[in-house]
């Protein structure tokens, strides 16, 4: 039984880290490297920083979303979700460091844990935190969309002799995130006070030893490097047929063959509220007013879920082959598949079977809500 493969370069999505001291230009060169990646219209920003990301929209046309205290990862996972599901195709998280130490972050989450409920057993809260820390990382890296994450850095001051005169300039030192951020990128960026970007990691090797100001030209760069690839191979599930060791008297339905796109489908928006059907009184009775249904909050764990089991079942599988199947798809027992990977699986499979996921979404909320 061969276990091992041969290594394959695939066309990939940019997962790139600005980081920089306030003033840097770390939204502005964001901006510019997305747009010489994506047109303007498919750049969705996730804006922490009050509002900055849209001071600079004389650059195109793309799209804010302002998120406001407290700043949990749970606000950032559902952020990304919603840039997924409108289309988007590069996601800016303009600050990633919010999610760390703004208020309702990560620190503070830990710290009020660490009081109330740990007794000042610091390292018991992080046990607790940390899962959420995960989540968003997960998230971000198992994107449909290419990812670029500001973040702010520590600042100092030191002595610059270069000019033949002595100044007190600032530079940036290790961004504000958990240690070991720089891990989870493909490239990352360090930007100084005057806009020069030096290289703290490159997987690309495009940018070793450059020092340069951010342009779109950087992102046409990316692109080709990106793109510089196989596509990746859509998803093999077993069909019915081959899985059957008692023949049955209908036939079974064949999978389609996968399509050459390798994309994931983005499913378009969803209406919060499914449409029900009202029953009709009886004669002698007085009108049945509709009750409203409950909200569906599509972005959580048994949603996504049941959903996936749904499109499964659409693909003419049997409900019993998919967890075997998620497993070998991303190499970890069914019952620690994240979110995330729950919601990029059933996109692949909607690829695979040539339907549309809104289509199939929307069949589902008729009838299937509530579970």
């Amino acid at each position: 039984m061969v276990i091992f493969q041969k290594a394959v370069r695939q066309v990939a999505k940019l997962r790139l880290a600005l980081s920089g001291p306030s003033g840097s230009g770390k939204t502005y060169s964001a901006l510019l490297i997305a747009s010489g990646i994506v047109p303007m219209e498919k750049v969705a920003v996730i804006d922490t920083e009050n509002g900055s990301a849209n001071l600079y929209a004389n650059l195109g046309m793309y799209s804010v979303l302002t998120l406001h205290p407290p700043y949990t990862p749970k606000k950032y996972i559902e952020a990304i979700r919603a840039a997924e599901q409108e289309g988007f195709e590069l996601v800016i998280i303009d600050s990633l460091s919010h999610a760390w130490n703004g208020e309702g972050g990560l620190l503070e989450q830990k710290d009020k844990a660490t009081d109330a409920k740990y007794k000042g057993n610091g390292w018991a809260a992080w046990r607790e935190v940390t899962p959420e820390y995960n989540k968003l990382i997960e998230t971000m890296l198992n994107s449909p969309c290419h990812i670029i994450a500001t973040m702010r850095a520590k600042t100092e001051y030191m002595q610059d002799d270069s000019n033949g005169r002595k100044r007190i300039v600032k530079v940036g030192a290790a961004p504000i995130q958990r240690d070991g951020i720089e891990y989870e990128f493909t490239v990352v960026f360090d930007l100084s006070i005057d806009h020069v970007a030096t290289v703290n990691k490159d997987r690309t090797r495009l940018f070793d030893g450059q020092y340069f100001v951010p342009t779109p030209d950087v992102g046409k760069t990316l692109k080709q490097w990106l793109d510089a690839g196989e596509p990746a191979p859509a998803p093999q599930p077993v069909p019915v047929a081959a899985a059957q060791s008692v023949p049955q008297a209908s036939v079974p339905q064949q999978a389609p063959q996968p399509s050459a796109s390798s994309q994931p489908v983005q499913p378009a928006p969803q209406s919060a509220v499914p449409v029900q059907p009202v029953q009709p009184a009886a004669a002698s009775a007085a009108p049945v007013q509709p009750q409203p249904s409950p909200p569906i909050d599509t972005q959580s764990d048994v949603y996504l879920m049941e959903l996936l089991k749904f499109v499964w079942t659409k693909g003419g599988w049997q409900p019993d082959q998919l967890p075997d199947y998620a497993s070998k798809r991303w190499g970890k027992p069914f019952d620690q598949i994240t979110a995330s990977e729950v919601y990029a699986l059933t996109n692949e499979i909607c690829q695979y079977i040539h339907v549309d996921r809104r289509a199939l979404e929307a069949e589902f909320q008729q009838t299937h809500i509530p579970f």
